[in-house]
């Protein structure tokens, strides 16, 4: 049997790759630059508009009429089987907000069609929100713009903005999986069996909830964003195990995970797991 032992933080926190083998346009978690690169905004003039704050995308409202956008890359959706929208964000004083929407352009920014207005009362963290942008699908030339307009108050920040062609859906089940001694500051064992010997499996991990998710390969139990979490070659037995060193302080930690063999036969996927670190 081959053990592979590594840190799960820095796994957590430091592997950016999507999994399923979806289609990516466009995957932005704002850690770096800000704007991003190829990301451009439209800024009226009157606040710092759009700007980086705790790793996320914000804008708040105290020095008067604002109507600002955050525009992403150009993104040309030809080739892709369907086409969605995902995106994390926080609302602070939500009674006070003018409106917070997402536009799509067809032109170049000439014209632009609200495909996402926020409407919801209560201050949220951390809510995942997904859209779906079918009825945009074959476009070659289209961009999205985060679009904020208000005088006072409201605070909108968004977070791990993925354009893709999943969607919504139920869960997968089929090798066993299995994960033990989940314990913060211990060495945690995760454990797949039932693969064909050579086949890789890749684990993944979503710390959003259990999904459901469609994907060109199925449906999984990770909402997005859905992040590898580490790739092996199934042993002769059909076997992956991966130690990992839990690092301490993070008891109470949610986390969701699947994973997936490939081989000669196609894809199959394993039962999924919701943990919480002890």
């Amino acid at each position: 049997m081959k053990y592979t032992s590594t840190c799960l933080l820095l796994a957590l926190l430091a592997l950016p790759s999507s999994l399923w083998g979806q289609n990516v346009l466009l995957d932005e978690d704002f850690s770096g630059s800000f704007p991003p690169s190829a990301w451009t905004e439209d800024n009226n003039g009157n606040s710092a508009g759009w700007t980086s704050s705790g790793g996320m995308a914000y804008h708040d409202d105290y020095t008067g009429w604002n109507d600002n956008a955050l525009i992403t890359p150009n993104m040309d959706s030809s080739a892709m089987t369907n086409l969605s929208l995902h995106f994390i964000q926080d609302q602070v004083y939500a009674s006070w907000r003018d409106s917070n929407t997402v536009e799509i352009t067809l032109d170049g920014g000439i014209t632009w069609q609200v495909v996402y207005n926020e409407t919801g009362s209560n201050s949220t963290s951390g809510e995942q929100i997904d859209v779906s942008l079918a009825t945009y699908l074959g476009q070659p030339s289209f961009s999205l713009s985060f679009h904020y307009t208000g005088d006072y108050a409201n605070e909108w920040a968004v977070d791990d903005v993925l354009v893709d062609d999943g969607g919504s859906g139920g869960g997968g089940g089929g090798l066993n999986y299995e994960v033990t001694n989940f314990v913060s500051g211990g060495l945690a064992l995760f454990h797949v069996e039932g693969a064909i010997p050579g086949s890789i499996i890749t684990m993944a991990y979503s710390l959003a909830g259990p999904g459901p998710t469609s994907t060109p390969i199925g449906l999984v139990d990770l909402s997005w964003p859905i992040r590898t979490l580490l790739v092996t070659p199934a042993d002769l037995n059909g076997e992956v195990l991966n130690l990992f060193m839990m690092p301490s302080g993070i008891t109470g930690l949610s986390v969701w995970t699947q994973a997936l063999s490939e081989g000669l036969a196609g894809f199959e996927l394993t039962n999924s797991l919701a943990l919480v670190v002890q």
